[in-house]
C-alpha cells in the first residue's frame, strides 16, 4: 500500500511543495559526514576536510547575504549563482581570486554529489569553469638556501621553523607529509644510507627518498626535543597556520 494521505501532504502538494526535495545546508552536511568517515578511514585528509568545512561556512554566509535566507532548497540555485558567489567571496570575504575558486569548486562536487544521490536532476552550476591564476613567485637559488640554513637565529620557535622549511626543501615533502613523519618512517639501505619511505599526503604511492647530509643534520638536531619524543615525530612542526606565521614573521630575519 503506499503513504497514506494527509492534510499536510495536500498542502504540499497544493502549494507545489516536495517533501522529498533537499535544502542547501542538508546536503552540505551530509557531504560533509561522509568526508569525515573518508578522513578516518584514511581516503581523504584532514586539510581536505577542513576545506569542506570552511565551504560550507562561506555557502552560509553567501545564502543569508544574497538571498537574506539562512538556507535555500536545491532547485532554486542558478547558473548565476557560482558568479554571485565570486563575487561575493572576492569583495564582502576580501579573498583573491584563487582562493574563491577553491570554494566553488567544492561547492560544484557537493552539488555532482546531491545529481548522484538523485536529489537534483541537472548539475545547476556545471557550465561555470573554475579557472587557477599561477601566482608569480621567485624560486630560491641553493646559495640562498644555504645562506638561510647558516643564518643564526636566537629566537628557538623560529629557528625550528627555519629548520623545518629548510628539511622540506631538501627532501620534497610539503608541511603535511613533514608533520606526520616519525622515526618509522626512516630506513637504512644496502650501503648504510638513510631513507624516509612514506606515502604522501596527496597520494597513495609509497615514496622513498634519500636523506641528504643537511636533512640528517637536522634530523640529528631534534631527536631529543622534548615535542618530538612526546609526539614521536621527527620534527617539531606547528600547526600550518603558526608555521606560515612564524615564516612571514622570520622573512627579513632568515631572507637577508
Amino acid at each position: 500500500m503506499g503513504k497514506p494521505i494527509t492534510a499536510e501532504i495536500l498542502k504540499n502538494l497544493y502549494l507545489g511543495i516536495d517533501e522529498n526535495q533537499k535544502h542547501v545546508q542538508e546536503v552540505m552536511n551530509c557531504y560533509y559526514d561522509r568526508f569525515t568517515e573518508k578522513v578516518s578511514s584514511g581516503q581523504k585528509s584532514k586539510n581536505s576536510l577542513k576545506c569542506v568545512h570552511t565551504t560550507r561556512e562561506k555557502v552560509k554566509l553567501f545564502l543569508k547575504h544574497q538571498f537574506k535566507r539562512t538556507d535555500l532548497l536545491l532547485r532554486e540555485i542558478r547558473p548565476s549563482f557560482a558568479g554571485d558567489f565570486e563575487h561575493f567571496l572576492m569583495t564582502h570575504e576580501k579573498g583573491c581570486s584563487n582562493t574563491a575558486m577553491r570554494y566553488i569548486r567544492i561547492f560544484k562536487r557537493i552539488l555532482k554529489f546531491a545529481v548522484d544521490q538523485g536529489w537534483l536532476s541537472a548539475h545547476p552550476l556545471a557550465s561555470f569553469k573554475c579557472t587557477y591564476k599561477e601566482p608569480a613567485r621567485e624560486r630560491l637559488t641553493m646559495e640562498e638556501v644555504a645562506a638561510i640554513y647558516t643564518k643564526e637565529i636566537d629566537m628557538d620557535r623560529l629557528a625550528e621553523v627555519r629548520d623545518v622549511f629548510i628539511f622540506s626543501c631538501y627532501t620534497g615533502f610539503a608541511y603535511q607529509d613533514v608533520f606526520s613523519l616519525t622515526p618509522d618512517n626512516i630506513i637504512t639501505g644496502i650501503v648504510g644510507e638513510k631513507w624516509i619511505v612514506k606515502n604522501p599526503a596527496k597520494t597513495s604511492i609509497p615514496e622513498r627518498v634519500p636523506l641528504l647530509p643537511i636533512a640528517l643534520d637536522i634530523l640529528d638536531k631534534y631527536k631529543n626535543h622534548p615535542w618530538c619524543t612526546n609526539k614521536n615525530r621527527l620534527l617539531p612542526v606547528n600547526s600550518n597556520q603558526c608555521y606560515n606565521g612564524y615564516l612571514k614573521e622570520n622573512s627579513d630575519y632568515m631572507w637577508y
